[in-house]
């Protein structure tokens, strides 16, 4: 989906791509399983969102994940 978002010009980020407990500066600091956040980081992406999208951008936003997540399947 990223790919496919980017090629129509949308913007995207993954700000997590290892989770926090799975971090270098975590290691020191073991913690119980987080299968959550495990799945969670290999499946999240975060789109453009701010209060400054006019509705047209958000159109053409919501049409392109829409037509990424149907190309997908």
């Amino acid at each position: 989906m990223q790919q496919a978002l980017k090629s129509k010009g949308i913007p995207t980020a993954i700000y997590y791509p290892i989770p926090l407990s799975a971090q270098k500066g975590y290691r020191e600091f073991p913690s119980a399983p987080t299968p959550v956040s495990e799945r969670l980081s290999k499946n999240v992406l975060s789109l453009p969102m701010h209060p400054y999208l006019d509705e047209a951008v958000q159109d053409r936003i919501v049409s392109a994940v829409i037509e990424s997540v149907g190309s997908a399947h």
